[in-house]
C-alpha cells in the first residue's frame, strides 16, 4: 500500500509540473482581451472578491491565516491569465448569509451557488466547481435510511450552503441540524448527534482525514449537485465577460490537477472496506444454498421419475434404457462442469487478494472445500441431467397415448352435437314457415331451442336502434326456470369495445368472459352477478346492416366453444334474420297498400285545391294596385292585369301577343330592356330596374320594374316570366325636389356654422385681452392688489378662462360641422405627449389629493394629428380628475393590431345608465353632487367624440357604475390615413 501511495505521488507531481507548464505558456499566449475590456480593468484595480474561510478543501484559511485550497488554485490562475489581482476580503457570518452586493460588500463571490433569489441580484459565471452531494451516515446505520425515510432523526447541514435550501425545500419533513460547517456537522455524525450529514465528497474526504472520523460511509446519493461559479454583481456586466474569458482558458487537464491535489480520496476508502467481509460472506452463502437447492432437486425429480416409470409400465408403452440416455447427456454434463469450476476459480482469485496473504491455511481450507463442492455437484447435475432426459422421453409417450384418446373422444361429441344442430335448425326451419303473428313468438321459440341444443343457461335475442347506439332485449329464456322475460338495453356510450367487436366479427366466441376484450366491459357488475363464464354471440345482418344479436351465455365458469357450435350460432342468427325480413316485407305491403288509397284521396283534393288557387290568383291579379305582365319566351306578352291598362293607357285585348319591347320600352332606354331580357333568359331575377316607357297617349313615363321566371314550370309554361312594374314619374320628381330642399338646408347650415365659428373668433380677441390684463393685475405688475381685489380678480379671471375654453370648443364643433377642420398628420412619440398631457392636470390632482398613474410604453410611434390627440386625451382625463374625490386615476395604453388602445379608469363618482346613453350629447352633463362646484358646458366629451369619430378615425366607449368609478376607452389607428372632415347636422 506504501508502495501504491508513493507512485501515485510521483504520478500527481509530473502531472502537476506538465499542467504548470502548459499554464505558463497560456499565461504567455494571453487572454483575447478587448480593447475596452483592458481599459475596464485599468480603472478597476480594487475589485473586492469574497472568500469562504471555514469551507476545506474548497476554501480555507491555513496556518499562518492565508486563503487556500482549490477556489484560491483558480483564483490564482485567473489573475496570472488576466493580468489583475483581486482584493480577497473575508466576510462575516452575516455577511455570508446575504445575498445582495450591498449587504456583502464584496463585488465578486469567489464560490456560490446559483439559486432563485440569488439570480436576481448576480450575474453568474458557468460553473468551475461541480460536486454531486451526499448522505454520510455512521456506517452501521441501517440501509434502510435515507432523506425519504429520516425514521425521525436530526440531518445535518450547513446554514448559509445551498444543500441547507434544497434540503428545508424538498424535504420538509426532515428534522434539520444547523451547523456553521461541514466538519462540524460529520463530527455530529460520527458521535451519534445526527444522523446523516449533506455534503460533497471533496470536504467529507478532507474532514475525515484531518479529524479521524472513520466510522462514516456514504449512504445515498442526492439529486442536487454544488455547481458553483463566480458570483458578479450586476451593474458590472463587463467584468462577467473577462472572467467567463479567464475561465475558458482553464484547461479540463489543468482542473484534474487541481481537484487531485485537493481531494484525498481517504473518505472513499474507509467507506468501501466495510462492505468486503459482507460480499464475501454472500458469495460463500449463496453457492451453499444453491448446492443445498440441487441436491434436493435431484431427489425430487428422481421420486417423479420413477413414478411414471411404473405408469408407463402399467400402460405398456416402451421404456428407455439409462445407458442410453447416460450417452445422450454425457457431452451436457462435461460443459455443466466445465462451467462450475470457472466459477469457482473465479471466486478463489477474487478473495485471494484478502485472505491469502492474512491467513494461507484458512484460504487453503476454502479452497479444497468449494473444489470438493464441484465434484459433487457436477456428479448431481449429471444425476439429475439423466433423470430430466428420460422423464422427457416418457412424457412424449404419455401425451401421444392421450392425444390421440382425447381425438377420439372429441369425434364422437362432435358428431353428437352436429346430430342434435340439425335437428334444431329442421324444427326452426318448419316453424319458419308457419304464419306468424309476430317476430317475438319466433325469438321465444329459437331463444328456447338455441339454450337446449347448446346446453347454455341464458339465450337472449337483441335488436338495434335505429341510430346504432342502443340495443333492446326482445326475449330472455333462462333454462333452469323455464322462463320468457326480456332485460334492459344496452348502450353503445357504455360497452364502446363490445358494440365495435359486433360490427367487426360474425360470431363472438368469449370462452372466458373476464379476459376477452368484447366482453371485459360486462365484469363490473352484469357478469358477476349472473355467474357468466363464457359467452357466444352471433350478429344478425340485413342488408349489409348490422340490426341485431343473439347472445348465449354458459354459467358456471370458463367453456371452449367448439366450431360446429360457432357454426350454429351463426345458423340461429340466419334464422332471425329471415324473421324480421319477412315481417318487414309484410308491413311494407300493407303500408304500400294504406298509401296508395291515401294518395288517390290527395289527387283528388289536391285537383279541387288547385281549381281554387287559380280562381283566387285570377282575382288577386285583377284587383292588384300594380302592373302585372306575364310575357313568354319570345318577349311576347300574354297576360295584362288592369292596372296595367290603366298606367300605359293600352287596352288588354290591344297588347295580347304583341312585344313588350317593342310596344312598350321608349327607344332610348330599349338598350337596357334587352339586357334586362338577356338575364332574365339566364334564370337571373331582374328587382328594382328603372326603364322609360312610352304611354299609349304618347307622353314618357318612368317604371320600376321586377321580374323573374319560376322555378315551379307547373304554375307557368316553360320559359315564361311575371314582370311586376310601378308608375314613379311623380316619386321621381318628389325625390327631386326634397334633394334641391337638402341642399338648400345644408347651405344654410354651413353658412350659419361659419357665422358662429367667425363670431366665436371675434369674442376670443378681445377675450384674450381681458385674460392678459388680469393676469398682469394679478401679478402686482400695475401695482399692489389687497387680498379681497386678488380673490375677486382671481375669480374674473378663471372665468374669462372657463368662457375662453368654451368658445375654443364652439370654435372646433362648428368647424368640424362645416367641414373646414382640417387634419395635420405627423410622426411623433405618444408617451411624451401623455406624460405632458398629465403635467397639465397635475394642479388638479394635488389639490384632492388624487394620485395619477400611467402605465405606457416608451417605444410608441403614432402617425396621426398630435394636436387633436393632445385635446381628446386632456378632455377624458381632465374630467377624470374633476369628478374622483379620492383615490387614483390610472392611464393603460396599450397596442392590438393596428389600433392604439389609451384605457382611463378612476375611481369617482361613477356614472348612472340613464346619464350614460346622453353622456357624448352636446350640453349634456351626468347628475351628481359634483355637477354645481365643477365647471362644464356639456360639450366636451361631444368634442372629444367628434374629433375622435370624423377626423382621428377612432372610438370612444365607457363602463360605469355609480360609485365604483368609470373606464373611458378612447381606440385610434397607429397609421392615420389621410382623410377629410365630414359634414354633420349643427347643433349650434
Amino acid at each position: 500500500m506504501a508502495n501504491n501511495s508513493s507512485l501515485r505521488g510521483v504520478t500527481l507531481q509530473f502531472l502537476a509540473l506538465f499542467v504548470l507548464l502548459a499554464s505558463q505558456v497560456t499565461c504567455l499566449a494571453g487572454v483575447m482581451l478587448t480593447p475596452e475590456e483592458r481599459a475596464w480593468l485599468q480603472a478597476h484595480s480594487d475589485i473586492r472578491v469574497a472568500i469562504s474561510p471555514d469551507y476545506p478543501p474548497i476554501s480555507y484559511l491555513d496556518a499562518h491565516g492565508e486563503p487556500t485550497g482549490l477556489e484560491q488554485d483558480y483564483l490564482r490562475l485567473l489573475e496570472d491569465r488576466l493580468g489583475f489581482h483581486f482584493k480577497r476580503i473575508i466576510p462575516t457570518l452575516a455577511q455570508r448569509a446575504a445575498n445582495s452586493p450591498e449587504e456583502k460588500q464584496v463585488d465578486v463571490v469567489a464560490i456560490f451557488a446559483a439559486t432563485e433569489a440569488r439570480l436576481q441580484q448576480w450575474y453568474f459565471t458557468k460553473p468551475y466547481l461541480d460536486f454531486p452531494v451526499y448522505l454520510v451516515t455512521q456506517d452501521n446505520a441501517p440501509i434502510a435510511f435515507s432523506l425519504d425515510n429520516p425514521q425521525q432523526q436530526r440531518i445535518s447541514a450547513v446554514g448559509h450552503y445551498a444543500a441547507f435550501g434544497y434540503l428545508k425545500e424538498q424535504y420538509p419533513m426532515v428534522n434539520i441540524d444547523v451547523v456553521d460547517d461541514t466538519c462540524i456537522g460529520l463530527q455530529h455524525v460520527s458521535f451519534g448527534a445526527s444522523a446523516g450529514m449533506l455534503t460533497d465528497l471533496p470536504v467529507a474526504n478532507w474532514c475525515a482525514d484531518h479529524f479521524g472520523l472513520k466510522n462514516l460511509k456514504i449512504a445515498h446519493s442526492t439529486a442536487f449537485h454544488y455547481q458553483m461559479g463566480l458570483a458578479i454583481r450586476k451593474d458590472w456586466p463587463l467584468l462577467m465577460a473577462i472572467l467567463e474569458k479567464g475561465l475558458a482558458t482553464i484547461s479540463p487537464a489543468e482542473r484534474e490537477v487541481i481537484y487531485a491535489r485537493w481531494n484525498k480520496n481517504s473518505f472513499e476508502k474507509s467507506v468501501t472496506d466495510t462492505y468486503q467481509n459482507w460480499i464475501f460472506a454472500a458469495i460463500f452463502s449463496l453457492l451453499s444454498f444453491l448446492i443445498y437447492s440441487l441436491i434436493q432437486w435431484d431427489k425430487t425429480l428422481k421420486r417423479v421419475l420413477d413414478n411414471r416409470i411404473s405408469q408407463q409400465s402399467i400402460s405398456g408403452s416402451p421404456a428407455m434404457s439409462a445407458s442410453a440416455v447416460t450417452k445422450t447427456v454425457m457431452h451436457s454434463n462435461i460443459v455443466t462442469f466445465f462451467v462450475i469450476m470457472v466459477f469457482i476459480v473465479g471466486t478463489l482469485a477474487f478473495s485471494y487478494e484478502k485472505y491469502a496473504k492474512n491467513n494461507l491455511l484458512f484460504f487453503a481450507v476454502i479452497a479444497v472445500f468449494l473444489v470438493g463442492i464441484a465434484l459433487i455437484s457436477g456428479f448431481l447435475l449429471g444425476s439429475m441431467r439423466r433423470r430430466y432426459e428420460a422423464d422427457h422421453y416418457l412424457n412424449q409417450l404419455y401425451k401421444q397415448t392421450s392425444a390421440r384418446q382425447e381425438v377420439e373422444k372429441k369425434l364422437s361429441l362432435s358428431e353428437q352435437r352436429l346430430l342434435k344442430q340439425h335437428d334444431a335448425l329442421k324444427l326452426l326451419t318448419q316453424h319458419q314457415l308457419k304464419e306468424w303473428l309476430n317476430p317475438e313468438e319466433v325469438f321465444r321459440e329459437i331463444a328456447e331451442i338455441a339454450a337446449v341444443t347448446l346446453n347454455v343457461e341464458r339465450v337472449s335475442v337483441w335488436l338495434f336502434s335505429q341510430d346504432q347506439q342502443q340495443i333492446d332485449c326482445m326475449c330472455l329464456y333462462m333454462k333452469s326456470k323455464k322462463l320468457h322475460t326480456i332485460a334492459k338495453p344496452l348502450s353503445a356510450i357504455d360497452l364502446p369495445n363490445y358494440f365495435h367487436h359486433l360490427k367487426q366479427n360474425r360470431v363472438i366466441a368469449a370462452n372466458d368472459v373476464m379476459q376477452h376484450a368484447a366482453t371485459s366491459e360486462f365484469t363490473a357488475s352484469y357478469l358477476p352477478m349472473n355467474n357468466i363464464g363464457a359467452m357466444l354471440d352471433s350478429s344478425i345482418w340485413l342488408n349489409h346492416q348490422l340490426i341485431g344479436v343473439i347472445c348465449h351465455e354458459h354459467v358456471g365458469g370458463v367453456r371452449e366453444w367448439t366450431l360446429d357450435e360457432q357454426s350454429f350460432a351463426g345458423a340461429i342468427a340466419d334464422i332471425a334474420r329471415l324473421t324480421i325480413e319477412t315481417h318487414r316485407r309484410r308491413q311494407a305491403e300493407q303500408t304500400l297498400m294504406k298509401y296508395s288509397e291515401e294518395l288517390e284521396h290527395m289527387v283528388q283534393a289536391r285537383t279541387l285545391s288547385l281549381q281554387e288557387s287559380e280562381r283566387r290568383f285570377g282575382y288577386v291579379v285583377d284587383q292588384a294596385p300594380i302592373s302585372i305582365l306575364i310575357i313568354n319566351v319570345s318577349g311576347e306578352i300574354i297576360e295584362f292585369n288592369p292596372e296595367a291598362e290603366i298606367a300605359t293607357g293600352y287596352v288588354r285585348e290591344t297588347v295580347i301577343g304583341k312585344s313588350f319591347i317593342g310596344l312598350f320600352v321608349a327607344k332610348e332606354a330599349r338598350q337596357a330592356a334587352l339586357e334586362m331580357a338577356a338575364r332574365l333568359r339566364k334564370g337571373e331575377d331582374v328587382r328594382d330596374v328603372e326603364l322609360l316607357l312610352q304611354h299609349a297617349n304618347g307622353n314618357k313615363i318612368e317604371f320600376l320594374l321586377s321580374a323573374s321566371v319560376p322555378s315551379n314550370t307547373s304554375a307557368l309554361g316553360a320559359g315564361q316570366m311575371v314582370a311586376i312594374g310601378q308608375d314613379i314619374s311623380q316619386q321621381k320628381m318628389l325625390q327631386k325636389s326634397l334633394i334641391q330642399a337638402r341642399e338648400a338646408a345644408e347651405s344654410a347650415d354651413r353658412i350659419k356654422s361659419m357665422f358662429v365659428a367667425s363670431m366665436s373668433h371675434e369674442l376670443r380677441t378681445p377675450l384674450n385681452s381681458i385674460i392678459g390684463f388680469l393676469g398682469v393685475v394679478l401679478q402686482g405688475m400695475s401695482g399692489e392688489v389687497n387680498a379681497q381685489q386678488k380673490d375677486q380678480l382671481g375669480r374674473a379671471f378663471s372665468s374669462a378662462k372657463h368662457l375662453l375654453a368654451l368658445i375654443s370648443d364652439v370654435i372646433d364643433i362648428s368647424k368640424i360641422e362645416a367641414g373646414y377642420l382640417n387634419v395635420y398628420v405627423e410622426s411623433f412619440e405618444f408617451k411624451p405627449l401623455l406624460l405632458e398631457i398629465v403635467q397639465a392636470v397635475q394642479h388638479l390632482a394635488k389639490s384632492k389629493p388624487l394620485a395619477i398613474k400611467v402605465d405606457c410604453a416608451g417605444d410608441l410611434i403614432l402617425e396621426t394629428d398630435r394636436k387633436r390627440l393632445y385635446q381628446v386625451v386632456l378632455n377624458v382625463l381632465s374630467n377624470a380628475v374633476k369628478y374622483t374625490e379620492q383615490g387614483s386615476v390610472n392611464i393603460r395604453v396599450s397596442r392590438e393590431q393596428g389600433q392604439l388602445i389609451i384605457a382611463t379608469q378612476d375611481t369617482g363618482i361613477g356614472i348612472d345608465q340613464e346619464s350614460l346613453a346622453k353622456l357624448f350629447e352636446p350640453f349634456e352633463r351626468a347628475e351628481s353632487h359634483l355637477k354645481t362646484t365643477t365647471l362644464g358646458t356639456g360639450l366636451g366629451l361631444y368634442l372629444t367624440r367628434k374629433i375622435l369619430t370624423q377626423l382621428l378615425d377612432g372610438s370612444i366607449n365607457v363602463k360605469s357604475k355609480p360609485g365604483e368609478g368609470s373606464l373611458f376607452s378612447i381606440s385610434i389607428p397607429v397609421k392615420l390615413a389621410t382623410q377629410h372632415a365630414v359634414i354633420t347636422p349643427s347643433i349650434l
